[in-house]
């Protein structure tokens, strides 16, 4: 019994692991005819409705509406910091410059964790977060230069440095959403929705608002905002509950940035340097680092 419950626990990750290593590839189809703005409009439109849906068939519905008004005081700011601008910021860095490098650099977000929760959450600066930090960042440099200052693409740069903003975004909504205690299915139906009805308006008001039209578009933003955004999310959280150890489950994820850039490469031929592996392999290590240190210091 003990056996097909781990069994049934490693599948779970597995497709996890796979549903957001293909995000990347997804979202790259689907932005050759969507702005990154529309894009996201959608994305977290039909998010929206999946993490509304699920949040009913799971028994979490009651909760879609027992949140206070404190309580959409603070959805509604994560819901743009965390999705409405981070996803724009993304897609945007993928139109700027080669998406595999791209993605790598949204991945840093995992770095700016480290680094806000220090002053957010008053979590205790270590050594092993500032080593950490250190090879992460230089993991970062890697990716942008190729371990060569003079080598940085001025044409690149922009969409480089929009790639590291999202990882800021994401990695502040992660710590204010973890310290408001504001995670779950029926909260991501208003992280969602909040982003959507504003980008849906502004996207109005600017005359640019537009229907996803071919079957690469409409998949584009179905995977993202339902396959990846909701039924992932709620695998992880539920891989959270049945897990004893959340420390090797974290650890199985690190996995994801990598099968998204062979993704990428198998599905639709872009061409990953050796110099961004390298530098994906120091974000990842030094998240690692990190990691190792603070279970020691636990134990």
């Amino acid at each position: 019994m003990r056996n097909d419950s781990r069994r049934w626990t490693g599948t779970k990750m597995a497709v996890l692991i796979i549903l957001w290593g293909l995000t990347a590839t997804a979202e790259a189809v689907a932005l050759r005819g969507l702005t990154p703005y529309q894009f996201t409009a959608w994305s977290t439109f039909f998010g929206a409705a999946g993490a509304t849906l699920l949040s009913l068939l799971t028994g979490q519905g009651r909760r879609l509406i027992s949140f206070s008004a404190s309580d959409h005081a603070w959805l509604f700011p994560l819901s743009l910091i965390g999705f409405g601008l981070y996803f724009v910021l993304k897609y945007t860095a993928f139109s700027l410059s080669p998406i595999p490098q791209a993605n790598v650099l949204q991945y840093t977000f995992t770095i700016f964790i480290v680094i806000l929760a220090v002053p957010l959450m008053k979590q205790p600066l270590t050594a092993g977060k500032l080593a950490g930090v250190a090879v992460g960042f230089t993991g970062a440099a890697v990716v942008m230069t190729g371990g060569r200052i003079s080598d940085v693409a001025t044409a690149h740069l922009p969409g480089y440095i929009c790639a590291l903003a999202a990882g800021v975004s994401f990695a502040l909504f992660s710590v204010l959403s973890h310290r408001s205690g504001h995670y779950g299915l029926p909260e991501l139906a208003f992280f969602h929705g909040y982003s959507a009805i504003f980008l849906m308006g502004a996207l109005a008001i600017r005359g640019e608002f537009a229907v996803p039209a071919t079957l690469t578009e409409i998949g584009g933003v179905l995977y993202s905002g339902v396959a990846s955004n909701v039924l992932g999310m709620y695998l992880w959280l539920t891989l959270q509950k049945e897990s004893k150890d959340v420390s090797i489950l974290t650890g199985l994820l690190y996995f994801v940035p990598f099968v998204s850039l062979v993704c990428l490469r198998f599905f639709l031929g872009l061409p990953t340097p050796a110099n961004t592996w390298f530098g994906l392999a120091l974000i990842v290590g030094g998240l690692l680092i990190h990691g190792v240190r603070d279970n020691r210091r636990r134990e």
